[in-house]
């Protein structure tokens, strides 16, 4: 059984995400690519902090030091270590809104024990 986050829910976790992580003071998010991208450009606006993604990592500057790595989902955690292995010269934290599988990142909104789809997926299959 396959589970759709609805864009109701999806804003709500990035509203309560948001929450979380503004304690740290980031300077930065890097946002995984796709997936990571709606909730990265929101969570930059809200916090008044530029984002990236992972792609761009070489033009982060060295200033910033305590950098956020924002994906809506995880499952295994390979995307986010690819970048978290790239940055290991920086404070980093990992967040994702809906933990799904092994990965534990550092900051998650709610735990899901079935496959996840997001409303701005493809739902046909």
């Amino acid at each position: 059984m396959t589970e759709v986050i609805l864009e109701s829910e999806y804003f709500l976790a990035l509203n309560q995400l948001k929450l979380k992580i503004e304690p740290y003071k980031f300077d930065c998010i890097v946002a995984l690519k796709r997936s990571g991208w709606i909730g990265g450009a929101y969570l930059s606006n809200q916090l008044t902090i530029p984002v990236f993604t992972s792609s761009e990592i070489e033009s982060i500057p060295k200033k910033f030091k305590n950098i956020l790595i924002f994906d809506d989902k995880s499952c295994t955690g390979k995307s986010i270590h690819k970048v978290v292995n790239k940055l290991l010269d920086r404070n980093i934290k990992t967040a994702v809104l809906f933990k799904q599988g092994y990965y534990n990142p550092s900051i998650f909104i709610s735990n899901k024990n079935e496959i996840t789809r997001m409303f701005y997926e493809n739902h046909k299959i």
